[in-house]
């Protein structure tokens, strides 16, 4: 073993010192570190370090918003709509980039997108952290979004051309483990600098968001000296850096074969290759590819709307509307979090034993009863809530109860409280800022001063006005459990494992395009779902938004039972034999009712010869 890894030192060492040939297998002071040695498995570290710095970002911004956000509304005086626009717009961005890195990925190959990735992280975080105004805060947020989207599709792709195929899903469900990290981090760095409300409100949300430049300059650095993917060189006829790189991350015994396999699947992408609009021909003449495409869809559109990135960037602020004040929301959302990142961990472990088919239904069904609890105390803590008398009838604000009344974000609360009792309760138009509603003593006034509410019989109680949230909430606790136990279901599969099985489904003369069409329909779900949920909140109520999304998690649930397949510990040239016929009920066993060759590709499944 250390003979061969020795040679294949020698090997690069003497290709580079020709000059040239050498420029697809990158050498530098990182060579000894990942190169040497366990040569194997350190450039494989390597390639995991890398994914696993994106993986960080792309935690860190979608959760740190949520924190910043409750400062920000206030700095710039924000409505819910600008409010949502400034969290949608990353996830916009992320669409846009998603459906573009296939293509990017497939020309300028995986390294090249994953660089781009990194630099847009860097200057994403440079703008934000230094925004004069709202534009360019969503200026910012849209390059985070670029990056993101880049990363979605490139990064489990890299990893898992990369990886041997008895690690790849371990290593796939690793590197998104670090999503949760991310998360975790993005939402401890909130709680430090939101310790002091002045200096949170005045700076504090600029170190908030600016601070992920330094982990983007890091991922950038690493990835510079990384690798390019064997099977994106053969596609693009480098046969010998396509060697000399598996030389580096496999087996010396398993080299050739491998090569074999793509050099065939290459042969078999040119046979069959037309055209401009050939690609898109050719998924729609391809019965396996476009079952693969299907499943690998609907795992994204289901855990999109089960609400992953949804609860990361508005996890404060539904814990804000269930009776928590500001620090206490910020802080007490790291538990879900770390739950969140332990069970990621956890799942990755066990993913190569347990199976992702296994892990999946598991999690589909706990993440949507804990929807449907977390729903079920919104009701329950509505219900209990102070009574409000509205102010005019048949108007924007016209709710008996403060439940119902903070949940529109036109609305809030004002009532005398008197021994932590709330009497006399007003349903009111009025904004987090009290731009348009004065508390003065013992009255609560309009922005022209107009009455609403006065006390003057009762001088020694003070009236209290509540925006977003119900004093002397009596279900925080049921509500702050459904997050915890939805973190904990989420992260053991409905979260990563989309995007490691997609990863998996495809041929390589689709996957990147096909991953991409995939990741498309996620960020368009996600999108979907986080520029609509204050505003279905508003139409609404919490339990209603929240109890559709966990119906929607029960039919995904249902989705996956029936159609996906077990990819676990097949070659990426075999899974296409899985989608030759459906998959109903199989739970034990997954495994092909007629027996092919490992290298026949999609093409002599069911593909045509189109001229």
């Amino acid at each position: 073993m250390a003979d061969n890894e020795l040679l294949s030192d020698q090997l690069l060492d003497e290709e580079l010192a020709e000059g040239g040939k050498g420029r697809f297998v990158r050498f530098s002071p990182l060579h000894r570190c990942f190169g040497s040695g366990t040569s194997r498995y350190g450039w494989i570290r390597g390639v995991v370090a890398a994914s696993a710095l994106g993986s960080v970002l792309w935690g860190f911004h979608l959760s740190v918003i949520a924190g910043a956000m409750l400062f920000v509304d206030d700095y710039f005086h924000l409505s819910a709509l600008w409010h949502e626009i400034i969290v949608s717009v990353t996830i916009a961005g992320a669409a846009i980039g998603a459906v573009t890195a296939g293509t990017l990925s497939d020309w300028l190959g995986r390294r090249r997108v994953l660089m781009i990735s990194a630099v847009l992280y860097s200057v994403g975080a440079v703008v934000m952290g230094v925004a004069i105004s709202k534009v360019f805060l969503i200026i910012g947020r849209a390059m985070i979004g670029l990056a993101i989207g880049f990363f979605s599709v490139t990064g489990p792709v890299y990893v898992s051309e990369m990886s041997p195929s008895h690690l790849r899903g371990k290593l796939g469900m690793i590197t998104i483990f670090f999503t949760g990290g991310g998360i975790l981090l993005g939402v401890i760095v909130a709680g430090l600098f939101s310790i002091d409300s002045k200096f949170a409100y005045s700076f504090g949300w600029r170190l908030m968001v600016g601070i992920g430049v330094l982990p983007s300059v890091t991922m950038l650095l690493c990835v510079w000296f990384l690798l390019e993917t064997p099977r994106w060189l053969v596609f693009h006829g480098k046969v010998e850096a396509a060697r000399d790189v598996l030389k580096r991350i496999r087996h010396v015994d398993v080299i050739e074969e491998e090569i074999s396999d793509m050099l065939n699947e290459y042969e078999k992408s040119q046979k069959n290759k037309i055209g401009k609009l050939g690609w898109i021909k050719r998924v729609f003449h391809s019965g396996t590819l476009l079952h693969a495409l299907f499943v690998g869809i609907g795992l994204h559109v289901f855990s999109a709307l089960s609400g992953p990135t949804l609860m990361a960037t508005y996890g404060a602020t539904i814990l804000r509307m269930a009776g928590f004040n500001t620090k206490q929301a910020i802080w007490f959302s790291t538990l879900p979090v770390v739950a969140n990142a332990a069970t990621m961990f956890v799942a990755s472990l066990i993913v190569e034993k347990t199976g992702r088919r296994k892990l999946f239904i598991i999690s589909g069904a706990g993440t949507s009863v804990c929807l449907l609890l977390l729903a079920l105390s919104f009701h329950l803590e509505s219900n209990a809530s102070p009574s409000a008398i509205p102010l005019q009838e048949g108007g924007m604000c016209d709710f008996d109860k403060c439940g119902t009344c903070v949940a529109n974000s036109h609305c809030g609360f004002c009532a005398l409280s008197i021994d932590d009792k709330y009497i006399n309760g007003t349903c009111v138009r009025g904004s987090r800022d009290k731009a348009n509603l004065r508390i003065n003593g013992s009255q609560c006034t309009t922005w022209d001063n107009s009455l609403i509410y006065r006390s003057n019989n009762v001088t020694d109680y003070e009236l209290e006005y509540h925006f977003d949230f119900c004093p002397d909430s009596k279900f925080v606790v049921l509500s702050l459990f459904s997050v915890f136990m939805y973190s904990i279901f989420v992260g053991i599969g409905f979260g990563p494992l989309p995007w490691v099985v997609n990863s998996e489904l495809y041929p390589t003369w689709a996957r990147g395009q096909a991953v991409a069409i995939a990741s498309l329909c996620n960020w368009s779900a996600t999108l979907f779902s986080a520029a609509t949920f204050l505003t279905f909140i508003d139409i609404t109520s919490q339990s209603v938004v929240l109890g559709m999304y966990g119906v929607i998690t029960a039919c995904g649930t249902l989705f996956i039972t029936f159609l996906l397949p077990e990819t676990n510990k097949k070659h990426l040239e075999e899974v296409e034999i899985l989608f030759t016929k459906p998959h109903f009920f199989a739970w034990f066993k997954i495994c092909p009712r007629r027996r092919r060759d490992s290298n026949i590709l999609y093409s002599e499944l069911d593909l045509k010869e189109i001229n």
